[in-house]
């Protein structure tokens, strides 16, 4: 149940806090870099994997889910708040683009879908490093095993020349 505690409370401090991020990510890929938003929002997510490795599969993925969900619905109520904001800033200081009409749906479209691919990869970072984990113990049984059974196979050599 631990897991399950300490899952919940990343995934509402990692949740709300990417619910912040992402309208503001989204003005940067608007108004600055498509590129630059998408890695910002790769890195997130990955860093958001690395935090929810440590813990059990089920309290991972359990998190995960609960932090994809937080992110998503808050992000969105989040824009409502952010979005004026940032149009009056740009304003003020330089000059917003506003993406209008087909133009518009297309990029904000395309955001919202490339966003929400890169985020579900947090699934494939978690359990990634939980897989190699895995790995790396099995190898290491694998090699403590072996030797076992070589100085095995030459203590048992020895004890019966001494018979």
């Amino acid at each position: 149940m631990k897991d399950f505690d300490r899952s919940m409370k990343l995934s509402l401090l990692l949740g709300l806090s990417g619910a912040a991020v992402l309208p503001v990510l989204y003005e940067c890929y608007i108004n600055l870099s498509q590129g630059i938003a998408l890695f910002l929002i790769a890195c997130w997510s990955v860093f958001c994997g690395v935090k929810f490795s440590p813990l059990s599969s089920k309290g991972a993925a359990t998190g995960i889910s609960a932090c994809l969900a937080y992110s998503g619905i808050m992000g969105m109520i989040g824009f409502v708040v952010i979005h004026p904001a940032a149009v009056k800033f740009l304003e003020k200081h330089s000059t917003y683009f506003y993406p209008d009409g087909y133009d518009g749906f297309k990029k904000q479209t395309y955001f919202i879908l490339s966003a929400a691919f890169i985020m579900a990869m947090m699934y494939a970072v978690c359990f990634g490093i939980k897989g190699i984990g895995r790995a790396i113990k099995h190898i290491r049984g694998n090699i403590e095993r072996s030797a076992d059974y070589i100085d095995g196979a030459f203590s048992d050599d020895e004890e019966s020349k001494t018979q």
